[in-house]
């Protein structure tokens, strides 16, 4: 968290550091192999990361194997040495405690420069740790050819027309289009295709290019105009765009922030009232709400924004019209009064088991894709409305769109609101929880497993959505897949799952296919460690003509179905037990697997025998 950062120091367990948040730094310095990382300002287990041995020396460069890896301060990360909790008695000790505990490059302070002679002289330093962070810097310089004649630089070669380029403009906007999550689309709200009639967008992110940029998006947005966010297409324009032959009209309503209605409440409901054909609500969050420094302390939408959207929505329910939510927003949002509630009951859930598909896997054991049933329901609730009846149910078209942060890609997101270009809708890259889980959970609290559990490994509440669901298009019947599962007859230890994506719409299709484990009950019980509810091993997105097939093979070995245990090792649990494996588009269409009597000898991986009894 950003509250007291660079003076705070949390608790994180060893089963913590290698089950949740060393993996993704051990894969991008071991099979990535990244030049090196940056320490932050926050401290664990009372050693600011900065000056923390144990991650930048023990576990960077001593078990990852990467004694060549850059470790930079984060700006002014040596400067809070001074304060809680290392507390160190002078800047001469504040610089000595960070490049003895192996930083290498001090940014955004000059304690080194100004100190680090002393620190020598006083023997706190030892001038082969000054040596040894120079060469690591040097070598990086020279591998990317820093110290060398420009002319023999592929770097030199690029020019200013590089800056966006055509190529880089369509990489930005596909990333835009792939990232936006199509949560809801009751009723085949989208795609809105030309509707040529009066659509009315409302909303605080309306027109505010601010709310679609993240954190730390550069000075020089728009490079060539005057007006850094000029080139910025809002969501209305956008939609104006793509209305050609109809209106559109923006009526904003309110602030991202104000808590008191103003005479634009008024205006844009009357708007939604008289004029809407379709409405649009943009909704969100900008670096007004949050940002480098500043927490928020509810995930709610801030200000007058849920109840607006209640408001609007119940007069697009009144009057049977077409209504889209479109979310902008950096940090997890909690939309428990515009979410229709989906009944998970027949729909892939880690915490129950799957059913039986074989009693034996062999090599031509295959599973549909499932399409299974969905259902919605709505709560009531008193809202605005032109009769001032009751609210008792969503609008009859209502779909619900998670843009995150899309930048100057908002017409990419538009685009796919009216079905123009291929289907390529991504998946939640969090868990949304519901509002009340910001009033029970700390967030200093960084035990995954304790209480009801944090992220989609562990969460074990009634979550809103679910950390990879997403609808694959706006019509998921529309694709449909199997699998089969076969195992390495050499080796014993592997299994490769084939998957078939069928596309029978009209236009290019870019599937998403995540495959995860999940342990038998039996290891949930015996295991000394917590096991997580399911993980996520691989995944891939490819593309699948119109009316055609494409086939993808995804490879999994024993180590995806090893666990964490308490001294932070993988291993394979001794005793007799089933993994299962589970393949989902993110939707209701998934395939499982039952791995049965995997038999295990031994535990801590590097040692184990395992075999599969078939």
């Amino acid at each position: 968290r950003e509250e007291n950062r660079g003076s705070d120091t949390y608790n994180i367990s060893t089963f913590d550091y290698f089950d949740t948040y060393l993996p993704a730094f051990e894969m991008g310095m071991k099979q990535g192999r990244a030049a090196g990382v940056m320490c932050s300002y926050n401290g664990e287990n009372g050693h600011p990361s900065c000056a923390n041995s144990y991650l930048l020396n023990d576990i960077l460069r001593t078990k990852w194997n990467r004694p060549d890896s850059i470790v930079m301060t984060d700006c002014g990360s040596v400067s809070f040495l001074l304060h809680k909790p290392a507390n160190a008695p002078s800047p001469i000790h504040a610089a000595a405690w960070a490049i003895m505990n192996g930083s290498d490059v001090e940014a955004g302070t000059h304690l080194w420069v100004d100190n680090l002679t002393a620190a020598v002289e006083q023997e706190l330093v030892e001038e082969t740790a000054i040596d040894t962070a120079l060469r690591r810097a040097f070598m990086a310089m020279m591998k990317v050819g820093r110290f060398d004649d420009p002319d023999q630089v592929v770097w030199s070669s690029i020019t200013e027309d590089a800056i966006g380029s055509p190529q880089h403009t369509q990489i930005r906007d596909d990333a835009a289009r792939q990232a936006s999550v199509l949560l809801r689309n009751l009723g085949g709200a989208l795609p809105l295709e030309e509707v040529n009639e009066t659509v009315v967008v409302v909303g605080p992110q309306a027109t505010n290019v601010y709310g679609y940029l993240p954190d730390y998006f550069g000075d020089e947005v728009c490079p060539d105009d005057e007006d850094p966010y000029k080139c910025i297409s809002t969501v209305y324009d956008s939609v104006r765009n793509y209305n050609a032959d109809g209106q559109t009209f923006v009526f904003p309503g309110i602030l991202e922030n104000t808590p008191i209605k103003a005479e634009s409440y008024d205006e844009a409901l009357t708007a939604v009232e008289n004029l809407a054909d379709v409405v649009i609500l943009s909704m969100g969050i900008s670096r007004a709400s949050e940002r480098e420094g500043v927490d928020r302390t509810q995930t709610t939408l801030p200000g007058l924004q849920n109840q607006f959207a209640l408001d609007v929505l119940a007069i697009a329910a009144i009057k049977d019209i077409p209504a889209v939510l479109l979310l902008t927003n950096g940090g997890a949002l909690s939309i428990d009064e515009l979410l229709p509630i989906r009944d998970y009951s027949t729909v892939y859930d880690a915490t129950k088991p799957q059913r039986k598909l074989s009693s034996t896997q062999d090599d031509s054991s295959h599973q549909e894709g499932i399409s299974l049933s969905k259902t919605y329901k709505s709560r009531s609730r008193n809202v605005r409305g032109t009769t001032g009846q009751m609210l008792r149910k969503f609008p009859r078209k209502y779909a619900i769109i998670e843009a995150y942060n899309p930048s100057l890609g908002m017409q990419s997101v538009v685009e796919a609101m009216f079905g123009i270009g291929p289907i390529s809708w991504g998946r939640l890259v969090t868990t949304m929880y519901p509002q009340n889980w910001s009033e029970t959970h700390q967030s200093d609290q960084y035990d995954l497993s304790a209480g009801d559990g944090l992220t989609y490994r562990y969460y074990r509440g009634e979550a809103l959505a679910v950390f990879g669901e997403g609808m694959p298009s706006e019509d998921p019947h529309e694709q449909q897949f199997k699998c089969s599962l076969q195992q390495n007859i050499t080796l014993t230890h592997q299994w490769t799952i084939t998957c078939t994506m069928a596309n029978r719409a009209t236009r290019p299709f870019a599937a998403l296919l995540m495959v995860y484990v999940r342990a038998s009950d039996k290891v949930h019980v015996n295991a000394p460690y917590p096991v997580p509810l399911r993980a996520l091993r691989n995944f891939e997105r490819f593309t699948v003509e119109p009316k055609d097939d494409h086939t993808i093979r995804f490879e999994l070995s024993l180590e995806d179905l090893m666990l964490v245990n308490n001294e932070g090792h993988k291993e394979a649990l001794s005793g007799r037990h089933f993994d299962i494996i589970d393949v989902w588009d993110g939707w209701d269409g998934f395939a499982s697997f039952r791995l049965e009597n995997v038999v295990t000898t031994g535990n801590v991986m590097g040692t184990e025998t395992t075999e599969v009894k078939r």
